[in-house]
């Protein structure tokens, strides 16, 4: 009897074990399709709370052991869900090489396996063998795969998703690869606001925030800082308060906004002292101390130098601390007028910083030599280091060029694809309010039989009112044919007749005996002007060229001589338009340029076309600032406005015209293609 009671008992024992690995067994494959992080994080918390792990290393422990068990079992769909449970992990902790030797995954991966934990495992590839950091090509082609799997999937929910952008974005900012961030950055800050993942939100930003300042993008920068520093206050993170605070400075510095810089430099100070960390402390100090020998600030400068002195013991054998130092030191016998001094120190740092292989340092280093020699009147050497300064900034600020024309095409296209998915959007609600129209109609059907009378008495009020609109469209037709046919007799009579005699006129006086130079150059002067008037009353060889290369024209005109950043992706063919009309949309996108370049205040415009089956449809968008827009969508207050307005209807367009304050406008002019059978002499 004893026996039997024992054997019972081992069995319910054994019979409860079971039952709460299976329970755990659920556990995890449930927090494995968890599909944003910070909940997935969240309910590894709950299970520790109720006990049902002891703790997270309890919880991953049994993960891995799950893990061995499918894999064992040759159960591929969940060897893989716990595979992108752990993968990130395993690759942080180096554990990767090892199980991978003894468990493939990549033969578990078909085309039958769902596109998330196909995702997911292409993720976890690409970040093992962008941490070997030599299998480059390989590590792109898994994050293509897994960005290519993420779009079809296209759920924002995924945090995988915007892991994977932030490595690209990281990726990016360590080979100082301008171009492959862009993309990433705007989709990682996207995916991240949608998830409310702060964290990894404000880590992209300070990336960017460094990566924008690099490139002289100090106003978006300054956006990304504040976000972050705000962030960090909030949650009293002490070291990135110091970090951003002194890069804030640094920026306000580049931009001698001194008093600004000051301000995030007493910031910085202030938090390290409360932080009361050795190291942030050393770097806080240095920043102030060149700041204060650079504005002649000899109290600061005398106190900031005790203080960096005093904890530089702590870290003597470190290469940076030791550059900082030096650079320190040099600054301060600057301030002093110690300039012997001060040159020496200046020249073992330059050459320490050599050694670094750093452009940055090496550079500051000759920045703070240029300052020694002008002030104790080395002329010659003050030209050398002078020269590898402007070098040194004439390269930067052209690189810096090149990455602001990325960064502000960028926005141009983000925007582009957000006001599509936002006609998609109206699309959708149009339909939603069709159907409801539809199931009241009945109703709506017995309040117009009420109405009748009345919309008899309307029809023929607005009978008339079209035969008023018909004459008033008719005159305006004629009136802007007969505009335009002056305007081109008058261009042709300046080009041909005075133009001709100009040239007459420039080249008797060129080959004369007696030749007068001001008398020449102010002919030449006269013909350019007749040539300029020519071409704004009517384009030189519009006929010849076509729309599509005038216009391009223009924008290359307008990019020549402004400060704003034209560009133009005009994509239709010629000949989709009949040439009548050509002209008139000439017109209408002259005059939108021209009122971007008197009154938007913008820095980018884009000039654009596009093919659709019935009609060419021409866009204009710049950052500029903006208006507000009447009631109806329409901006007529202006002469200009309603010329384009009435153009539009003379050629059977439609002009279409958004505008938000201080973020610019977008106008669109749709106009029919030929009809298959019309000329297009």
């Amino acid at each position: 009897m004893k026996h039997f009671f024992f054997v019972l008992f081992v069995f319910l024992l054994g019979n409860c074990y079971s039952q709460a690995s299976r329970d755990r067994e659920k556990i995890l494959l449930e927090i494995a399709a968890i599909k944003k992080n910070a909940e997935r994080t969240a309910k590894i918390k709950d299970y520790v709370d109720n006990h049902t792990f002891e703790n997270e290393n309890h919880f991953f422990r049994d993960a891995e052991s799950l893990f061995n068990g499918f894999y064992s079992k040759k159960d591929t769909l969940n060897t893989l869900r716990i595979f992108n449970l752990l993968g990130l992990r395993w690759v942080l902790n180096k554990k990767m090489d090892s199980i991978l030797a003894v468990k493939p995954i990549e033969p578990f991966l078909k085309k039958d396996t769902p596109l998330d934990i196909q995702a997911g495992a292409q993720l976890i590839f690409y970040d093992y063998l962008r941490s070997q950091g030599t299998k480059i090509d390989e590590a792109r082609r898994k994050s293509k795969k897994s960005l290519e799997l993420f779009e079809k999937l296209n759920d924002s929910s995924y945090s995988d998703w915007a892991t994977l952008h932030g490595y690209i974005v990281v990726d990016g900012a360590q080979a100082n690869d301008f171009s492959s961030i862009m993309e990433h950055a705007f989709a990682a800050l996207a995916l991240l606001r949608y998830q409310k993942d702060e964290n990894r939100l404000v880590d992209i930003q300070g990336i960017l925030a460094t990566v924008y300042s690099l490139n002289y993008l100090f106003e978006p920068a300054k956006i990304l800082r504040d976000e972050k520093i705000a962030y960090a206050e909030e949650i009293k993170d002490y070291q990135n308060l110091i970090i951003e605070n002194l890069n804030a400075a640094l920026d306000e510095k580049l931009q001698n906004h001194y008093e600004a810089q000051k301000l995030h430099l007493d910031k910085a100070v202030a938090y390290a002292e409360v932080y009361n960390n050795a190291h942030f402390k050393f770097i806080c100090y240095h920043s102030y101390l060149v700041y204060a020998s650079q504005q002649e600030q000899t109290e600061n400068s005398q106190k900031y130098y005790d203080l960096i002195s005093a904890l530089y013991p702590q870290f003597e054998g470190s290469p940076f601390h030791n550059i900082l130092y030096l650079e320190a030191q040099a600054y301060y016998q600057y301030g002093l007028g110690n300039l012997h001094k001060a040159e020496l120190l200046a020249l073992e740092k330059l050459k320490f910083a050599e050694t670094f292989n750093s452009k940055e340092i090496i550079q500051e280093s000759h920045e703070l030599l240029l300052l020694i020699f002008e002030a104790s009147g080395q002329i010659d050497k003050a030209n050398v280091q002078e020269n590898f300064v402007l070098n040194y900034l004439n390269n930067t600020k052209e690189e810096a060029l090149k990455n602001q024309l990325i960064y502000y095409q960028t926005i141009y296209e983000t925007e582009k694809r957000d006001l599509k998915l936002e006609a998609q959007q109206k699309n959708i609600a149009l339909l939603k309010s069709r159907e409801r129209v539809r199931s009241q109609w009945y109703l709506i059907s017995a309040l117009l039989l009420l109405g009748i009378f009345g919309t008899i008495l309307l029809i023929r009020s607005r009978n008339y009112a079209r035969k008023k609109q018909k004459m008033q469209e008719s005159f305006t037709k004629d009136l802007l044919k007969t505009q335009e046919n002056e305007k081109a007799r008058i261009a042709s009579e300046l080009h041909d007749s005075v133009g001709q005699k100009l040239l007459m006129l420039k080249n008797s006086l060129v080959s004369s005996e007696k030749r007068e130079q001001k008398e020449i150059d102010l002919v030449q002067e006269t013909i350019q002007e007749v040539r300029e008037m020519s071409h704004n009353l009517h384009p030189f060889q519009f006929e010849k060229l076509g729309l599509t290369k005038s216009l391009k024209n223009m924008v290359s005109t307008f990019q020549k001589n402004s400060n704003v950043f034209y560009s133009e992706a005009l994509e239709a063919k010629e000949g989709l338009i009949s040439k009548a009309k050509e002209i008139y949309i000439f017109r209408m996108l002259q005059e939108c340029i021209t009122n971007v370049e008197k009154h938007a205040n913008a820095t980018a415009c884009n000039l654009s076309s596009e093919e659709k089956k019935d009609a060419v449809i021409f866009t204009l968008k710049d950052n500029g600032n903006g208006f507000v827009l009447a009631e109806e969508g329409e901006a007529l207050g202006g002469l200009g406005m309603r010329t384009l307005k009435e153009r539009a209807q003379f050629i059977g367009a439609i002009l279409d015209i958004k505008s938000i304050p201080n973020k610019g406008t977008s106008i669109t002019i749709k106009v029919p293609k030929n009809e298959p059978n019309t000329s297009h002499s």
